[in-house]
């Protein structure tokens, strides 16, 4: 009798990617920071910001620090204020009062966008962008153009995503008083001055405009495409999903909603690493809380799990190097983590006082980093026995931090 032998083979392939550091230090709060060197997050206090709210700091591609700001105020990697670095048209209380971005095709012009905090009447600043150029000062950097205005009345959300090219971005905003997104293409050649407007979702727009309505966040996930959007005052979350090649958004669901009488202040969003989830912080000064969505769920709007509910104020949340979502909390000495955020449920493992920041305070905001897709091969194949062909399947799926 002849004798059939099985073989199983398994292949793995490791992950390869160029050194992609940009996200390795942060500053934010009253004088924190956070120094994801080493692969797991230190604590730093040399910072020299104090906001209550957005903020934003860049590495270069080997994780050294070029320059952080609070919107208003560039400083260099020494903590010195960069040339030219002062006066921009932020602010400390705009949700996302900055973000930097490498212009696509160089390797020193950086991008700040900056948005205007609304209550305090400096809305008519607007949405608008200032240019780094880190070849001047000795490598230090020196702003050459500043607060050059894309419009006005301008809401504080500012999301960014990867064009379908994998080179450019869309640089993604939302209209005042009506239902507008705006996604603008940063280019090589620069922004463009002609959005792309999608007019889908509830319309910001209140009886008191007093009311801080344009309050939130947006947060787009790299491969899905989903866009999260979260308006505090009015008290909503939307999901949309978005397209990188053309700048539209479309298939509105609503998550949430119920601000003002309803209580609810919806602030912070971040996906998990595979975008299985999405979560989203309510500011309600009553008692704070945090949602879990299931996004694979066949009723994403009933799956909601709490995993928070006490006396505390969460703020943003971002995604770290380490694949773990970091939330700031109003005036706390710790940065609350969750651990797993893969995971379905509480088992995503929430912890309130994780990160010790030393001494300093975070408030509300965390610096914003771009989420890059690289490529796991994950290979399937169909178990034969000796001598017969076999069949091989391949796919990706892996999200890194850059």
């Amino acid at each position: 009798m002849k004798k059939l032998t099985c073989i199983l083979i398994g292949f793995i392939f490791p992950i390869v990617a160029i050194a992609q550091g940009e996200a390795n230090i942060w500053y934010f709060g009253y004088n924190a920071g956070l120094d994801f060197s080493s692969g797991s997050p230190v604590a730093l206090t040399d910072g020299q910001i104090e906001t209550e709210e957005g903020c934003a700091a860049i590495c270069s591609p080997e994780g050294q620090l070029l320059f952080y700001t609070d919107g208003i105020t560039v400083y260099n990697r020494h903590h010195q204020i960069m040339q030219n670095g002062t006066g921009l048209m932020g602010h400390i209380s705009s949700t996302n009062s900055a973000n930097i971005i490498l212009k696509p095709g160089s390797t020193h012009i950086y991008y700040v966008f900056t948005t205007a905090a609304f209550e305090t009447q400096e809305n008519t600043n607007g949405f608008r962008y200032s240019v780094v150029d880190m070849n001047l000062d000795n490598g230090n950097g020196a702003i050459t153009e500043k607060n050059i205005l894309i419009y006005t009345l301008a809401t504080e959300q500012i999301g960014i995503a990867r064009h379908a090219n994998n080179i450019d971005y869309w640089i993604i905003t939302h209209g005042q008083n009506n239902n507008a997104f705006m996604a603008y293409l940063l280019t090589s050649s620069g922004l463009s001055t002609t959005p792309v407007i999608t007019n889908i979702g509830i319309s910001l727009a209140g009886q008191n405009i007093e009311l801080e309505i344009e309050i939130g966040t947006i947060k787009v996930a790299p491969v899905s495409g989903k866009l999260a959007f979260t308006s505090s005052f009015n008290g909503f979350a939307q999901l949309f999903d978005f397209d990188n090649n053309t700048g539209i958004l479309s298939n509105e669901i609503t998550l949430m909603e119920g601000g003002i009488g309803g209580a609810k202040v919806l602030y912070g969003a971040e996906f998990s690493p595979d975008e299985s989830l999405l979560y989203i912080s309510d500011l309600n000064m009553s008692r704070g809380k945090i949602y879990q969505f299931n996004l694979n769920a066949s009723d994403i709007v009933e799956s909601m799990v709490t995993l928070f509910n006490s006396w505390a104020y969460p703020g943003q949340m971002q995604l770290g190097k380490d694949n773990k979502i970091y939330i700031s909390f109003l005036n706390r000495t710790h940065l609350a983590v969750i651990n797993n955020p893969d995971v379905v449920g509480t088992g995503c493992d929430f912890v309130l006082n994780a990160i010790n920041l030393n001494g300093a305070r975070s408030r509300l905001g965390l610096p914003f980093f771009i989420h890059y897709p690289i490529f796991k091969p994950d290979i399937e194949f169909t178990p034969v026995c000796e001598g017969e062909s076999t069949n091989f399947s391949f796919s990706t799926n892996q999200n890194v931090l850059s």
